[in-house]
């Protein structure tokens, strides 16, 4: 589901079955607890927070019990993204902190919460001999995903 049409051609060019919709005007018409995963990619970042807390309880009601959710990110761990790239969208609302999103999952009441960082930075873009912890800030992952699962009743 995309609201651009554009962003559609690759996949539907691949074969996939994809929608150009609202995600929240699709979410509302899908079924309860009908699906077994749901992903965002680089989309969150985009959303006000009661948006934000509005996709995670959407995702939570059509996901049927022991499904996931995954949700990516840029990694606001990483210096770098947090002051320089992540602004480069206008669109873009904050950086959400992994522990931030984390907790948000686990207070809609997501299970086995976890984060997986990904894109590392280039080692060829790495400057050698930084003190610690400047290389941890400036090169951490510069995405991140929220793994989480609806409970079993």
């Amino acid at each position: 589901v995309d609201s651009n049409p554009a962003m559609l051609q690759p996949a539907r060019a691949a074969g996939a079955d994809v929608h150009c919709a609202d995600l929240f005007d699709y979410l509302a018409q899908q079924p309860t607890e009908h699906y077994a995963l749901v992903t965002s990619f680089q989309v969150v970042e985009h959303l006000p927070l009661p948006l934000l807390l509005q996709l995670l309880q959407e995702a939570w009601r059509v996901l049927r019990p022991g499904g996931m959710i995954v949700l990516e990110t840029p990694n606001p761990e990483n210096l770098q993204v947090a002051a320089y790239s992540f602004w480069m969208d206008p669109t873009h609302q904050r950086p959400l902190p992994p522990p931030l999103l984390l907790q948000m999952a686990q207070h809609t009441g997501f299970v086995e919460c976890h984060i997986h960082r990904s894109s590392p930075w280039p080692v060829e873009q790495q400057a050698p001999g930084l003190p610690q912890p400047l290389p941890k800030l400036l090169y951490a992952e510069q995405d991140y995903a929220l793994i989480a699962r609806k409970p079993m009743p």
